[in-house]
């Protein structure tokens, strides 16, 4: 019987330090992420980047690139444009490059939805696997993110 009591008392205790708040809010990670102090923008409603938000800090990546407004971006293996659109807010210019034109396509149809201001920040490329169709000084930062 105390056997019980401990097994009962640990579970109790688990769901309850899991049901505490943590310094993840799902609600904002889920509709918006905040890249400025006023300039957000919409991300796909899906549980999965809430997960990545978390993982992936975005947020925190982004911060340690430094001061970025005259800088070139390459977000190589861009896929939907996770990382890209939210670069747009900060650096000069980003190109979101891809081996595969679907996720090219979704950036393309997402990132009419940013302010007018940041859609020319944008660039799509095709690229092939093993080149990413980059000249030589084309880019000051290499962003790679799995």
């Amino acid at each position: 019987m105390p056997y019980f009591k401990t097994v009962f008392f640990l579970i109790i205790s688990l769901r309850l330090i899991s049901c505490k708040e943590g310094e993840y809010n799902n609600d904002s990670v889920l509709h918006t992420s905040t890249v400025g102090k006023s300039e957000t923008i919409d991300i796909e409603d899906s549980q999965s980047n809430v997960g990545r938000a978390i993982w992936q800090k975005p947020g925190l990546v982004i911060e340690k690139l430094g001061n970025i407004s005259d800088k070139i971006i390459a977000d190589i293996g861009a896929g939907n444009g996770y990382f890209s659109l939210r670069l747009a807010y900060k650096a000069k210019k980003v190109i979101a490059i891809e081996i595969d034109e679907k996720f090219l396509a979704h950036i393309d149809s997402v990132k009419v939805r940013l302010p007018k201001e940041f859609q020319s920040k944008i660039e799509t490329r095709l690229a092939v696997p093993n080149d990413p169709g980059l000249e030589k000084g084309e880019v000051d930062i290499i962003l790679i993110i799995n």
